[in-house]
């Protein structure tokens, strides 16, 4: 049987990290508020907005980059790029903030090892939420 590309791996890993950004963010389970407008709406509505680029591939699944974010913030304003900033700073802090947009700098390569132990990873976080 053939392995699945690294693409399908990575696809299989957006969706479950989104998933789990979204449904960890969430104080009920059902519905969520946007990171940068603070609007709140059912899970399945929002998206997973990235500070940096998700194009930025060491950043692209990092728990610090990633918060829910309301399809208007997120797509139409382009995700809100300086409220995301500021809102950052304030919840991780500045050393934390900065290390993150260090290591979106750093050299990348996919691994399909990597990949299938996230997706594992994120998985089981998925579950422990009741999430499918």
């Amino acid at each position: 049987m053939a392995k699945p590309s690294i693409a399908k791996l990575k696809k299989k890993l957006d969706s479950v990290f989104s998933k789990w950004i979204r449904y960890s963010h969430s104080p009920d389970g059902v519905h969520v508020s946007c990171y940068t407008c603070g609007v709140t709406r059912p899970i399945k509505e929002m998206h997973n907005g990235h500070h940096i680029s998700r194009a930025v591939s060491p950043t692209r699944h990092h728990v610090n980059n990633c918060r829910p974010q309301c399809v208007r913030c997120n797509t139409y304003l382009e995700g809100l790029q300086h409220i995301f900033a500021q809102n950052l700073r304030i919840e991780i802090g500045e050393d934390a903030y900065e290390l993150m947009v260090e290591e979106s700098k750093q050299p990348w390569k996919w691994d399909r090892c990597q990949l299938e132990a996230d997706i594992a990873h994120y998985q089981a976080l998925n579950k422990e939420l009741g999430v499918k």
